[in-house]
C-alpha cells in the first residue's frame, strides 16, 4: 500500500497477501505514487517480487529493499515456523537510509504470533520493519511492536479450536487472490503434516469493496487446487461457483456453511477451515 505522513511518502507494494501484477491497475496506482514522490521520501520495496522491483528504475530518491530472497537493505531469514508456535525471524540491516538522512546497519529479530496465518505474514512484517526504520524508529522498538501484533480480523487471522484452526477471511474486500492464497497456505500446512484436512467455506457477494469478484477465474483456480478436501458454498458467490463446476456442499447462509464445515472438521481433526466471505 501507500502511506503518507506530513511530507514523508512511503510506498511498500505489499498489496495484502499477494504480489502486485505488472501493468494492471494496482501496479499502475503504486507506480504513480512513486512517480509523484519525485525523489522525495523513501521508497520501500518488496525485493522478493519481480514486478515491484521495477519501481527502482523510475524512482530517483532513496530506496530500501526488503525480502528473504531479494532483500538488499533488509534481509530476513525464517528460523522456525509452526502452526501453533508462529514464526521466528532474524536478519541483517545493511545500509538502510532513513528520511532524516541517517544510515543504519545492524542485526534484528522478531517473532510472529500464531494468529498471523501464512508464511507471507513474515514478508509483510519485513515490510513494516523497513518502513518503521525508514521513518526513523528504533530497531528494538520496531521489532517489539511487530512481535506483539495479533493480526487483523478478517485478514487471514487464525482462530484455534479443539478440532484445529479456523482461518478468518471474512471482510468486505476479499477478492480472488486473497481467497486463493489463503487456501493455498492452508494446503501447504496440510502437506507439511500439521493438518489432516483442508475445508474451505466460500460465500457472500460477487462484488468486493472496489471491484467485482471474477467468479470464472476463481472457479478455475480453485478447481486446480486438488488438495482441498471439501468446499462449502453459500449465497450468490457460492451459487455462482457451483454453476461453474466447483463441487461443494450447498448452504443457504455463510453461518450454516461454517457450521457444516466445523462439524466436518471434528470428524477429521486436526483440520484447517478457511472461511472466505465477501460481505459487500
Amino acid at each position: 500500500g501507500g502511506t503518507g505522513a506530513a511530507d514523508v511518502g512511503v510506498v511498500t507494494g505489499i498489496l495484502e497477501n499477494y504480489p502486485v501484477s505488472y501493468m494492471v491497475n494496482a501496479f499502475n496506482s503504486k507506480l504513480q505514487m512513486a512517480l509523484n514522490m519525485d525523489g522525495r521520501g523513501v521508497l520501500v520495496l518488496n525485493g522478493d517480487d519481480h514486478y515491484t522491483r521495477r519501481f527502482l528504475h523510475v524512482f530517483r530518491g532513496t530506496s530500501n529493499v526488503y525480502g528473504f530472497e531479494g532483500g538488499v537493505q533488509v534481509r530476513g531469514e525464517v528460523l522456525s515456523r509452526g502452526l501453533k508456535s508462529g514464526l521466528s525471524v532474524r536478519g541483517v540491516i545493511d545500509g538502510l537510509r532513513g528520511v532524516s538522512g541517517g544510515v543504519l546497519s545492524c542485526e534484528f529479530s522478531f517473532n510472529l504470533k500464531p494468529q498471523l496465518f501464512g508464511k507471507y505474514q513474515a514478508l509483510n512484517a519485513l515490510a513494516a520493519l523497513t518502513t518503521l526504520l525508514s521513518l526513523g524508529f528504533d530497531v528494538e522498538h520496531a521489532c517489539s511492536s511487530i512481535s506483539s501484533f495479533e493480526g487483523v480480523d478478517g485478514r487471514s487471522k487464525a482462530q484455534f479450536r479443539e478440532w484445529g484452526v479456523l482461518v478468518d477471511c471474512v471482510n468486505r474486500g476479499v477478492n480472488v487472490p486473497a481467497i486463493v492464497h489463503a487456501i493455498k497456505e492452508a494446503v501447504n500446512v496440510k502437506l507439511e503434516g500439521e493438518a489432516k484436512r483442508v475445508l474451505a467455506v466460500i460465500g457472500g457477494s460477487e462484488r468486493a469493496t472496489c471491484e467485482l469478484v471474477d467468479s470464472v477465474k476463481l472457479a478455475k483456480e480453485l478447481k486446480a487446487i486438488s488438495e482441498v478436501d471439501k468446499y462449502f458454498l453459500s449465497e450468490a458467490l457460492g451459487l455462482r461457483l457451483r454453476e461453474l463446476g466447483l463441487e461443494g456442499v450447498a448452504a443457504p447462509s455463510i453461518e450454516h456453511a461454517e457450521k457444516l464445515a466445523e462439524e466436518e472438521a471434528e470428524r477429521g481433526a486436526p483440520s484447517i477451515v478457511v472461511v472466505c466471505y465477501n460481505g459487500g
